[in-house]
């Protein structure tokens, strides 16, 4: 009986290793001055780690996987940022030329599927987060 709860570990483990996005590691890189830079990132996490929604900011959008960023480079100006599974939400900002925003993706359990959050985050908060991302 032992014997089958350590494969059963085992194997339960591998999969969730399997999970988390493989890319170059997180890197700070400097915005144009004319410019607007907002990181999209997705910490690891077990909930929903086989669900990859669209994040839509203005007219690009990213899928991310658990343990993945993206960098975006934008106009700056009024930006939209939404992801829709069972609901949509979204955050709104004022994107300055020459900033850097963090924009967290997270899941929580829904009725179907995961519901998604996401969180316009503080540069101090992100970069302890965004760490142990990888470039997706």
């Amino acid at each position: 009986m032992k014997l089958r709860h350590a494969a059963a570990f085992a194997l339960l483990s591998t999969l969730l290793v399997g999970c988390a996005v493989e890319g170059r590691p997180y890197e700070m890189t400097a915005v144009a001055p004319a410019k607007s830079a907002v990181y999209i990132y997705r910490p690891y996490g077990v909930v929903g780690s086989v669900v990859e929604p669209p994040v839509s900011c203005g007219d690009q959008s990213t899928s991310l996987g658990p343990g993945g960023y993206h960098r975006l480079v934008v106009d700056p100006g009024h930006l939209r940022c939404s992801v829709h599974t069972e609901l949509t939400t979204a955050v709104e900002f004022e994107a300055k030329a020459g900033e850097t925003y963090y924009i967290r993706e997270s899941l929580g359990f829904g009725m179907i599927v995961p519901h998604v959050h996401l969180d316009l985050t503080s540069s101090d908060e992100a970069e302890d987060e965004i760490r142990g991302c990888a470039e997706q």
